[in-house]
């Protein structure tokens, strides 16, 4: 009679085991970061890319898809396979202009780093919910800095630093408004995109736009008033107010806030040894 009591006490203890590990489990897997399938990617928009950045990114790899789009057609096969977990993206002038994704650095060059990468996110790959794009003189501590945002604002359709509005399509003040004349009416939307987080429903707004003009308009222009035309939900958080242009930002006033406990995003800082040392600092 005890052996036979014991065999259902024991097997009672290790289902309410089983079932308490599983519970555990199912609630520190629903804190953790919600792009651990990777529906979300990160893109990294560059001239040429760079080891620092590289080097960087590879941390991100563990909740993101990483990617860099390039503006040139050298040869990075080597560079590449020192990176196996990022994605190099690079297409031609020709193949963007042939699918109208040009333009949204017009004053720069037809085509460059976010022409590419956008038209790669929209017409090449479509997978992801959402998408971050930056560039390289962005600034930030770790990973976290990217996936808090993600934690707070899941369902944003637009993450940007700010959003001005133009209201009355008055070009005073900002020499971009003309790009969007003549495609999209009032109101108008715009700030600067170093660093942005955008949806699926957005970038598929901008393919339609693309279908409809065969071009883009000034990058800093479109998503914002896409968004605001579209009822979109538009976030614009405080850590990433110090985003900027076009005064570069000293290391002594990052060290500051940090000493009083505040931590930002930051554009720009262009020289790269700095992204290098501000990290190394905040580990000593």
């Amino acid at each position: 009679m005890k052996t036979k009591n014991i065999i259902p006490i024991f097997l009672l203890l290790s289902v309410v085991i089983l079932l308490s590990y599983l519970i555990f489990y199912f609630i520190h897997k629903s804190r953790e970061h919600f792009t651990e399938n990777h529906s979300i990617a990160f893109c990294l928009l560059v001239r040429e890319p760079r080891a620092v950045w590289l080097d960087f990114l590879n941390q991100f790899t563990r909740q993101y898809d990483v990617f860099v789009a390039i503006d040139n057609h050298k040869d990075y096969t080597s560079m590449q396979g020192s990176y196996p977990s990022i994605t190099f993206i690079q297409i031609t002038d020709q193949e963007c202009e042939q699918h109208g994704y040009y333009n949204s650095d017009y004053y720069f060059k037809p085509v460059v780093a976010t022409d590419r990468a956008f038209y790669y996110f929209n017409r090449i790959n479509k997978k992801y919910n959402h998408i971050w794009f930056c560039e390289d003189d962005v600034f930030m501590q770790n990973d976290q800095s990217i996936s808090q945002l993600d934690q707070w604002y899941p369902s944003a359709d637009l993450i940007a630093p700010n959003i001005e509005m133009n209201i009355d399509g008055q070009a005073d003040g900002w020499a971009h408004w003309q790009n969007i004349e003549g495609t999209l009416p009032l109101p108008w939307a715009h700030h600067i995109i170093c660093l942005t987080r955008i949806s699926r429903e957005l970038m598929n707004k901008v393919d339609q736009f693309v279908q409809q003009h065969h071009k883009l308009v000034y990058k800093e222009i479109l998503f914002h008033t896409l968004a605001v035309h579209n009822n979109m939900s538009i976030v614009t958080p405080p850590e990433l107010s110090k985003i900027r242009y076009p005064e570069e930002w000293d290391i002594l006033d990052i060290l500051g806030d940090r000493d009083r406990g505040e931590s930002y995003i930051y554009h720009p800082i262009k020289d790269l040894q700095k992204h290098v040392d501000l990290r190394k600092a905040d580990k000593n």
